[in-house]
């Protein structure tokens, strides 16, 4: 993606760069709600159930908690997808433990045909690769800046950041 510059002002370097990072915070927010609003097709598989179908498919019986880590959604999100997914009869899920509270999710015939072929050319699919080729330090910083935006907008608003569903890592993560 080619960076744009804003035309030359009247401010100073300062403001200049703080209209850039907006203009940018501005892309991004079009880019995201137009992928997530995406629908598809009736009967068809969205590209979070694919995320979600991939994630089991390379770790047959991941726990519900996991799967929401590895798509970096919060536990009630994943298990919404994954009853979407079980009632198209792509995955299903099997309790265990004593309580029986422990979900493991596996693949069905159905949901391991469609995980292998789905396409690999979405744009979630896109962009969990593009921040898995980004260099530890660089998306280290990028995650801290990113929590300290939201913190700051936040406070703005008033409100109570909740805590992130993602762990904090070192920054040679």
């Amino acid at each position: 993606m080619s960076r744009k510059t804003l035309p030359p002002t009247c401010f100073g370097p300062r403001r200049q760069r703080e209209l850039e990072v907006l203009s940018n915070f501005r892309r991004l927010y079009r880019t995201a709600r137009g992928l997530l609003s995406r629908r598809p097709p009736r009967g068809s598989v969205s590209a979070s159930q694919i995320q979600a179908l991939r994630k089991v498919a390379q770790a047959p019986g991941l726990r519900v908690s996991d799967l929401a880590r590895a798509l970096a959604v919060r536990p009630s999100t994943a298990s919404n997808l994954l009853l979407r997914l079980e009632q198209d009869g792509l995955v299903r899920r099997k309790r265990r433990g004593k309580d029986r509270r422990e979900v493991r999710v596996y693949l069905t015939r159905r949901g391991g045909t469609a995980a292998s072929n789905a396409p690999q050319e979405d744009s979630l699919y896109k962009l969990d690769h593009s921040l898995a080729e980004m260099p530890g330090p660089e998306l280290h910083r990028l995650d801290a800046s990113l929590e300290a935006v939201l913190d700051l907008m936040a406070q703005a608003l008033g409100e109570k950041r909740p805590g992130n569903s993602g762990s904090r890592r070192s920054p040679r993560d």
